[in-house]
């Protein structure tokens, strides 16, 4: 896919990317838990049915991939930021859950922990000619 990205960018033209992060605990837990259960957590908390929700494969889903990956295909990483965004899945949004979503936003806003933030935004970079 980055090869591909770097084929079709023009010299010193940009890619934006915006994905979850596999190592936040909610990613993490999802990806152990069984499509049946999460196909019923999320029409539990969305109300989407199963054919909306789709098995994922994680590949360049923390900023060590991001940093290891992307110049392996030839592109430069220029930012790599680690955001809390909605939370995935909605379900923290029940009752008592938001005040330990809340909690954990404020606790990973700590430079030390941005890692385990739930969104990676990176913007890659074509280098031009030589």
């Amino acid at each position: 896919m980055l090869t591909e990205i770097r084929r079709v960018l023009k010299p010193n033209g940009v890619c934006i990317f915006h994905t979850p992060n596999s190592q936040n605990w909610q990613i993490a837990l999802g990806r152990h838990l069984p499509q049946w259960l999460k196909n019923m957590l999320i029409w539990w908390t969305e109300g989407r049915v199963a054919e909306d929700v789709y098995p994922t494969w994680y590949r360049l889903n923390t900023s060590e991939d991001v940093d290891e990956l992307v110049p392996r295909a030839g592109l430069v990483p220029e930012h790599v930021i680690m955001v809390n965004t909605k939370v995935p899945g909605g379900i923290l949004l029940f009752g008592p859950f938001v005040v330990l979503q809340l909690l954990w936003i404020r606790v990973t806003s700590h430079p030390s922990l941005r890692k385990h933030r739930n969104n990676i935004i990176a913007v890659l970079r074509r280098p031009t000619l030589a």
